[in-house]
């Protein structure tokens, strides 16, 4: 089987579990991906894949400003073109579009279907920041999906909400959950007992929740050995909160830049615990992998895929979206609760060996021999 990837983010180059497990021993795999990455060139290498390093790397200007209307419709036009000319030219078997774009895909799809077989992956079911009017985004997100080929999911929440909100056959679904990563622990990286730290990790969005989390801690306020670390960066007025917290409360540690994957590693290694107060959601979340990486428990809303993963693998604890009281009781309950925090933990190990990157591989390669039935 002759496999492409539509993969607009970076690439390092290096053969990974997943490409692994995804490559047969007759089939190849080309993956189109990012050019740069904060200018970084994308490296030309993979022994068993091949590399086409020519997407275009996304504008940096601010959303819903007038330049960023501009700058990303014209990315977006040149990286459907790019990719129209790999599938014309490489006599694929299947397309896996590992990320949709609603202002285009609506459009192009078609003539990648006529192409190969087409499968496509929805990490966002509707998008976290919605950029049109409610009934024609929703017009274009159903095009998209009923054009897509086979839609990878990675929970049955996903799959509900494409079979309900967006009239999707069930038959046209796939559900493949997240790889975790494998990771090793950190020599002399460990959590404290006496400081316990819970983290708050990623890129600052509204739904995140983080002004949720910071109305929680002050309900805490009696807890003086528990430490809070902010870390990432994004809303400017999000930031900005982050800091003015972390002024009035010693407690309250903040870490608004990008976070590199070895400072990441060193944040979750010395958690206790991992927080994930979002408002509104409708995917699954990378940050609760990287917590299942790391064998983290977790405190997390019930919104989007989120709640009901950790119900399900009993990794954690699960509160109301928006509830900053019931936020601060779930955290004062999992910190004060060490026996709990070790058997989410021993879930969690469960967990992530189930979906190891070789196991996901395989699932995707049993997706893209149906759809090329």
């Amino acid at each position: 089987m002759n496999i492409y990837w539509y993969w607009p983010w970076k690439h390092d180059g290096r053969e990974g579990p997943l490409e692994r497990a995804v490559v047969g021993p007759n089939d190849t795999l080309t993956i189109q991906c990012l050019s740069t990455r904060f200018g970084i060139p994308t490296p030309r290498s993979g022994s068993t894949y091949r590399i086409v390093p020519n997407i275009p790397e996304p504008s940096p200007t601010r959303i819903r400003s007038g330049p960023w209307l501009v700058s990303r419709a014209a990315t977006y036009i040149q990286r459907a073109r790019l990719r129209d000319i790999e599938l014309a030219r490489g006599n694929y078997d299947v397309c896996h579009i590992h990320s949709l774009n609603q202002f285009t895909d609506w459009a192009v799809l078609p003539r990648a279907a006529h192409r190969c077989a087409l499968v496509s992956t929805v990490h966002d079911v509707v998008p976290h920041q919605s950029r049109l009017p409610t009934r024609p985004e929703r017009a274009l997100l159903k095009s998209q999906y009923n054009r897509g080929g086979i839609l990878i999911v990675a929970h049955s929440w996903m799959r509900r909400r494409l079979v309900v909100d967006f009239d999707i056959p069930p038959e046209k679904t796939a559900i493949v959950p997240l790889p975790v990563e494998q990771v090793q622990p950190i020599p002399d990286i460990v959590p404290s007992e006496d400081h316990p730290a819970v983290l708050f990790f990623g890129t600052l969005r509204r739904n995140k929740g983080l002004e949720v989390l910071l109305d929680a801690i002050k309900e805490l306020r009696d807890l003086e050995h528990l430490r809070f670390i902010l870390a990432g960066a994004g809303d400017p007025e999000l930031m900005a909160a982050a800091q003015a917290a972390s002024n009035r409360d010693p407690r309250i540690r903040i870490e608004m830049e990008y976070i590199s994957s070895e400072r990441k590693a060193e944040l979750f290694s010395s958690a206790s615990l991992i927080v994930l107060p979002y408002t509104s959601f409708a995917s699954q979340s990378a940050v609760l992998g990287d917590a299942y990486s790391y064998r983290c428990p977790v405190v997390v809303t019930d919104v989007g895929a989120l709640g009901e993963t950790v119900k399900e693998e009993s990794t954690g604890w699960v509160v109301p979206p928006g509830d900053p009281s019931a936020l601060a009781d779930a955290l004062r309950e999992a910190i004060e609760d060490v026996d709990g925090r070790r058997r989410a933990a021993g879930a969690m190990d469960v967990a992530a060996t189930a979906r190891r990157p070789e196991q996901i591989g395989s699932l995707l390669r049993e997706v893209y021999a149906m759809a090329v039935e």
